[in-house]
């Protein structure tokens, strides 16, 4: 279910994992989240049942920019280590 402010990553790899409240479980995917009336990033990862886990990370609004840097600088670092 994806709006304006929900985003939902699925994984092309089903061998992810996650560590909620509830112990280990299996992640096929991310919801995205974009709280406005709290200026937070939610990600809230989608278990093997396709159902939200009991598992959640939020980010502050003004941090994003650098998440995503350090993402790009991560699949940067990726990118050149599998070519190898």
């Amino acid at each position: 279910m994806e709006s304006e402010n929900i985003k939902e990553v699925n994984f092309k790899e089903r061998r992810t994992s996650y560590l909620g409240r509830n112990g280990p479980g299996h992640c096929i995917g991310l919801d995205l989240y974009f709280l406005t009336y709290d200026d937070k990033l939610l990600i809230t990862p989608i278990n093997s049942k396709n159902k939200q886990a009991r598992c959640d990370i939020s980010i502050p609004g003004d941090d994003l920019q650098d998440m995503i840097d350090k993402l790009q600088e991560l699949k940067k670092f990726r990118d050149e280590a599998v070519t190898k």
